[in-house]
């Protein structure tokens, strides 16, 4: 076989600028090294929480073809923002994007006319893309792969009306899993538990392959360091659904209370849109001398300000899936602090680099403790050094061979 052709069914794409899109471009970039040809079927969305044409860098060079559907009749909704994606309606199922399929059909089409498709590669969430891959892979009679950033049904994120809508979709995810080639998931929890919800899938069904980083983004980077006069906190991407700075913010009031002197240090970065609630917030707690709100920011210049950071935060309530910021942190090699329930997937992924700061996120004396740690380390010069060796492991190049694996077994078992 010369010419590999794999179709990549993924809405969220560059320049969509928001965290989720890294994995699938990533992806799509270096699948072209181990000699595939992929031809990205994604939207238009009408508007943009976030924009980046720099991602499109990545693919100038490379034989990449970008197959977008018309955007003057995308779901405005589900531009706009992420929680429109989740919020289930009473028709639209499994989520808003449901009314792109249409259009993909349309354009996948054009495609299948155009070129031969070995293998259909699709990536949620929006999960519309799954039961989109799986029409055109019964149509076409081509194997398709797919690839879990989240949980669908275990996302305490995803809201259902009733409980006819929570059947509907673990049915739908149920019809999915049964005739995809392969699962792809991002950590061995979410491969337990689809093999505890589904007792029809096999162990070898589901492929761990995690999220990671681009070392090629993080080497105009490598000689930075954090300025010795500041113990620079830094988050880094926009706070989703029911994320929110809040607790660390008041840990940070606390702290400030009980050590003034820490005004003149420390540097809390925002690298990214904030809400104008948390703006205000910020400025209600007189933190205003001691934070620095970037805005948004195009993904290599958020790079840059990662690796000049001391200790990099994320937090989520969620105790089943990892952000992917995480591992764009591992990137940077820098210290963490995890702020996430005991369990949380998220919490043992960043404990595996060995330099770890941890709290409960509605844990407000938590995570004073862990700030005070923190503090204490700086001043001693005694931060924890991230864990080479996993770090190494977690490149995109490196995790693309094992995609690249799988998506070439799958495409030898034609329908």
């Amino acid at each position: 076989m010369n010419e590999r052709n794999v179709l990549v069914l993924a809405y969220r794409f560059p320049p969509m600028g928001i965290s989720g899109v890294l994995r699938t471009a990533k992806f799509v970039k270096y699948l072209c090294d181990y000699g595939w040809q992929p031809t990205v079927l994604t939207g238009t969305p009408r508007t943009y929480s976030a924009y980046d044409d720099s991602l499109l860098r990545d693919f100038s060079e490379r034989p990449i073809v970008i197959e977008r559907t018309d955007s003057r009749k995308e779901p405005i909704l589900a531009a706009a923002s992420r929680r429109s994606e989740y919020s289930s309606g009473l028709i639209s199922q499994p989520d808003a994007i449901i009314r792109w399929k249409k259009r993909a059909l349309r354009a996948a089409e054009k495609i299948m006319r155009e070129k031969e498709i070995h293998c259909i590669f699709a990536t949620a969430p929006p999960f519309s893309a799954f039961i989109i891959a799986k029409e055109i892979s019964e149509k076409y009679k081509i194997p398709y792969v797919i690839d879990y950033r989240e949980s669908w049904n275990d996302n305490k994120q995803r809201g259902y009306r009733t409980v006819f809508h929570r059947s509907l979709n673990e049915m739908m995810e149920s019809d999915t899993l049964k005739t995809a080639s392969k699962v792809i998931v991002c950590h061995r929890l979410a491969k337990e538990r689809l093999l505890m919800r589904y007792r029809f899938m096999r162990h070898e069904d589901i492929c761990i392959i995690p999220s990671g980083y681009d070392a090629e983004d993080f080497l105009p980077f490598i000689a930075f360091r954090p300025n010795p006069d500041k113990l620079t906190i830094s988050h880094c991407g926009m706070f989703e659904r029911d994320e929110s700075p809040r607790n660390f913010l008041k840990a940070i009031v606390k702290l400030k209370k009980q050590k003034p002197e820490i005004e003149n240090f420390v540097e809390l970065r925002f690298i990214g849109a904030m809400r104008p609630s948390d703006v205000k917030y910020i400025k209600k707690a007189g933190l205003e001398r001691m934070t620095w709100l970037t805005g948004y920011v195009p993904h290599r210049e958020a790079v840059g300000l990662m690796a000049e950071s001391d200790v990099l935060w994320f937090t989520s309530r969620d105790e089943f899936d990892a952000p992917g910021k995480i591992f764009e942190y591992f990137g940077a090699k820098r210290p963490i602090l995890c702020l996430t329930p005991e369990n949380a997937a998220s919490r043992k992924i960043a404990a595996e680099t060995k330099a770890v700061f941890h709290a409960r996120p509605n844990s407000v004396k938590e995570i004073l403790a862990e700030l005070k740690h923190i503090v204490d380390c700086w001043i001693r010069g005694s931060m924890p050094k991230v864990n080479d060796s996993l770090i190494r492991n977690l490149n995109y190049y490196d995790l693309t061979a094992d995609l690249s694996r799988e998506i070439a077994k799958a495409s030898l078992f034609r329908r």
